[in-house]
């Protein structure tokens, strides 16, 4: 019962880390869902920041493009009530 304690308590815990670089240096932030995630990383290459990396709460690097086509795929299934 331990380790499934422990996983409850580390998926709450897990956050994606966004951060890119700006002329005025790097910008890093958090958010607990990809959705979030994708969207501040496409608003801050909007806004003209460079090597945008999305990380997800295991450390892997995450492709903006693919997350941004899954994202877009779940939210167009028929049948999805987002």
């Amino acid at each position: 019962m331990i380790s499934g304690h422990m996983e409850r308590t580390f998926a709450k815990t897990s956050q994606y880390v966004i951060t890119a670089k700006s002329q005025r240096g790097v910008v890093q932030q958090t958010r607990t869902m990809v959705e979030s995630a994708v969207v501040l990383a496409m608003m801050l290459q909007e806004d003209g920041h460079t090597d945008i990396e999305v990380t997800d709460p295991m450390g892997k690097l995450l492709s903006l493009e693919q997350s941004t086509a899954n994202i877009s795929s779940s939210v167009n299934t028929p049948g999805n009530s987002r």
